[in-house]
This record gives structure tokens, sequence and C-alpha cells, in this order.
């Protein structure tokens, strides 16, 4: 009788457990489709907050003594930080649910052994907590600073949008994610030209950061210019069938980076140069034919772009970032000699620590180094490397869509040897990295929900 007491009450929760193992993925398909969204979501928020009056008029900002580009950027901050923490908040509770009815898989020595790099990440954030916790500027280190907010709990963020992106094993839902990421760069992209192109006050107004639309600073829209360059060169490569898509994504490769050249980004544009000949490799590898007149215009129309950078701005803006590098390298390494282990916590160079005319080093990797010590980037490249090394192993089991992501995923990696992780930005990594964990349709995801016992 208790017996059939206990699987009376317990059928409810069963039946709830097997409602969201079929759904849970159409569930976080739409998650993060909003994510790749939220860019168009902050233009209409700036479109209907200069037509409605909501920004300040130039002149009631000229008795104050500001201009229209102070209120707008505060705006551009206030509110995209605000969705980015609501949105961040939502998907860190969907990833702790799929931790929860994953839980028999994610604590199994076979997950450990099959797919090391969930475990080693995670080792990275536990390292941060406990940088967090010896930092001299706690609440900095766990919420960041105003301007990047690159903190501790953007940290759990990204980690929750990786563990979300890992779970989609359906390949058309990866293919909708990384077009719709792609079409929305593109029309940020024509926005942006626009703008530079013409003198339109209603623009201006909306969008006052010159070349960033949207984006705190125009390196940040560079960012995403190189992410989506990559998918769509990666979408050329692979995607078989029409002929006229192929043309398409050939023509939309071209425009973004076009769009990145007018940009003026130079660490993104490296990015997109160096992703070019891994992309090649990783196509070769994976058993398929190269097409070496569309792969030779690709480089060609690449190469015109960097030339037409060094035409324009001379020798002083490459050789500027490579000497704005040399110099955060060696004042980093001296913060790094001071904390080798713990370092000083996520945006722990705030105040005193801080450089002398960057807050944050200009550099991912020395940044990481600085934040969470020498521990915090072996846990965080050790994670990347196996990765890396199981899916070279494994090329040509793995799914076009996890091809694409990869090549997209390392390009923005290299742009960040010029570029540090901003709230903005730094999700869409993390979504790409996500993808790249599976191999196949067939593989099971590491937070799958195992369908309950009868």
């Amino acid at each position: 009788m208790e017996t059939e007491k206990q699987n009376t009450a317990s059928s409810p929760m069963k039946r709830a457990y097997a409602a969201f193992a079929e759904k849970y993925e159409q569930g976080i398909w739409y998650l993060l489709l909003l994510w790749c969204l939220l860019p168009i979501i902050m233009c209409a928020n700036f479109a209907v907050s200069a037509a409605t009056g909501r920004f300040p008029s130039p002149e009631e900002l000229a008795r104050e003594g500001f201009t229209l580009g102070n209120v707008n950027y505060d705006e551009a901050l206030a509110s995209y930080q605000l969705l980015f923490f609501i949105l961040g908040g939502i998907t860190v509770c969907v990833a702790l649910a799929l931790l929860v009815f994953a839980r028999r898989r994610v604590f199994s020595l076979k997950a450990l052994r099959a797919q090391p790099w969930f475990y080693l990440f995670g080792l990275f954030l536990l390292w941060s907590c406990v940088c967090t916790a010896k930092a001299d500027y706690k609440y900095f280190s766990l919420v960041g600073g105003s301007y990047m907010r690159d903190g501790l709990v953007s940290y759990f963020i990204y980690g929750a949008v990786f563990l979300c992106a890992s779970a989609l094993r359906r390949e058309d839902y990866r293919r909708k994610l990384m077009l719709c990421f792609t079409g929305v760069v593109a029309f940020i992209a024509l926005i942006m030209l626009v703008q530079e192109a013409t003198d339109i006050y209603f623009l201006n107004y909306c969008f006052s950061s010159a070349r960033a639309v949207v984006f705190n600073q125009f390196n940040h829209l560079g960012y995403m210019l190189c992410m989506s360059s990559a998918a769509c060169f990666g979408f050329f490569l692979y995607e078989s069938g029409d002929k006229r898509l192929k043309l398409l994504y050939l023509a939309g490769f071209f425009f973004l980076v076009y769009a990145l050249v007018v940009n003026d980004t130079f660490g993104a544009l490296l990015a997109v140069i160096t992703a070019i000949p891994v992309a090649l490799l990783f196509y070769w590898r994976s058993g398929r034919k190269v097409n070496w007149r569309a792969l030779g215009l690709a480089v060609l129309i690449v190469v015109a772009a960097v030339l037409i950078v060094f035409a324009v701005t001379g020798t002083n803006g490459p050789l500027g970032n490579f000497i704005q590098l040399k110099n955060d390298l060696v004042e980093t390494v001296e913060w790094i000699r001071w904390r080798p282990i713990f370092g000083f916590g996520p945006e722990g160079l705030v105040r005193r620590h801080a450089l002398s005319d960057n807050r944050l080093p200009h550099n991912t990797y020395l940044q990481i180094t600085a934040f969470t010590g020498f521990p915090g980037l072996f846990f965080y490249l050790s994670a990347l490397i196996t990765l890396a090394v199981h899916h070279w192993r494994k090329i040509k089991s793995l799914d076009t869509m996890v091809l694409i992501a990869s090549g997209t995923a390392f390009a923005y990696m290299v742009s960040q040897t010029f570029g540090a992780p901003i709230y903005n930005v730094e999700p869409y990594f993390w979504l790409f990295l996500g993808l790249v964990t599976l191999m196949n349709e067939q593989e099971k995801p590491l937070l799958c929900p195992e369908t309950p016992e009868a």
C-alpha cells in the first residue's frame, strides 16, 4: 500500500521530468535565439528613445554642458547592461536546471574522460571564485566595473551560455542560430555604413558613438564583425546544394569584411585573415574537396582589405596595435609577478592597480593571468586545447555546423590577442564554443536529461 502511494506521488514528478527531457532543447534554442537578437532589440530601444524624445535635445544638453555623445553613451551602457544581466540570470537558471537533470551523466568518470573540457572550464570558474574572495576590491571582482562588466557574475553568465549551447544536438537548431547571429551583425553593419556615408541626423541621434552603433566602442562591434565574417565564410565553404545560396554567403562575407575595414579594428581584421587558412586546413582535413578558385578570390579580397587599411592609416595603425600589446605585456607582467597564483580577481586591475592609460590589458590571455593567476590561465587554456585536439582527431566525424562554429570561435580567440572580453560581445564566443562541444546529432550532449525509469 505504501509503495503504491509513493509511486502515485512520484508520477507527477516523473511526468514533469519526461516533459522537460522532451522539450528542453527547443526551449534552449529560443533562449539562445534571444541572445542573438539582443543587438537588434537594443537598436529598436534606441530608435524608440530618439523618436519619443526620451533622449535630451542638443539644446538641452548644451545648456547643461554635455554633448549628445555623452548622454547616448551612458544610455548604451545602462540599458544594454540591464538586459545582459536579466537575460543572463534566466540563462544561469536554465543551465542549473540542466545540471540537475543530467547530474548522473555529469558526475561520472566516463564523462570526465570523454569530455574533460567541461570540467576544466568548471575548475576555471571555481578558481575565479577563490580569486574573487581574495581580491582587494571584492565588489568590482564580483560585478565588474561599470564599463566592461567582466566580473565573476559575468563569468557565470558566460558559463551558462556555454552549457546551454552545448546541449543543442539538432543541427538545424545550430544552423538557424548561426544564421540569425550573422544576419543580425550584417544589419548592424549596414547601419554603421549608412551612418558613416551619410549625415542623417536621426541615426547620429540614436547611435552617437562612431562606428559602434549600439556597442560601447567601435572595437566591440569589430569583434562581432570578426565572428560573423568567419561564420559566413564557413557557410560558403561547407554548405552544399544551391549555388545561388553559396554566392549569397560569399557576398555576405565580402560585405562583412568591407564593414570591418570601415570599422578599422585591426585585431579583428587580423583574426579574419588568420581564420581563412585555418578554415581551409579544417576543410581539407575533414576530407572535402577544396574549391581553390573561390578560396583564392576570398583570400584576395581580404588581402586587398588589409592593403587598404595600410594605405589609409599608414604603418602607425597596425604598428600602434603591436606597440600597445608590447606595453600592456610589460606592465601586466609586473602585476602578475606580484600575485602569480591568485591574481587580483576578475576586474581586479581597477583603481590603484590599473594600467597607466588603460584599465585592462588589451589581451584576453594576459588579463586572465592577471585576474586569476597562472592556475586560472592553465585551466582556461587546457580546456580549449583538449577540445581542439579532440576535434582535430575526430574531424571527419564532425557535423558541418560544428566545423563552422569552430572557425568562428577560433577567429574570435585570435582577435582577443588585441582585445579584452566585454559583456556585450563575450557571450557569443561562449555560444559558439558550446556548439563546438558536440561531434554530430547522434552524440549525446553532456547535459542531456536521461529518460526517467518507469
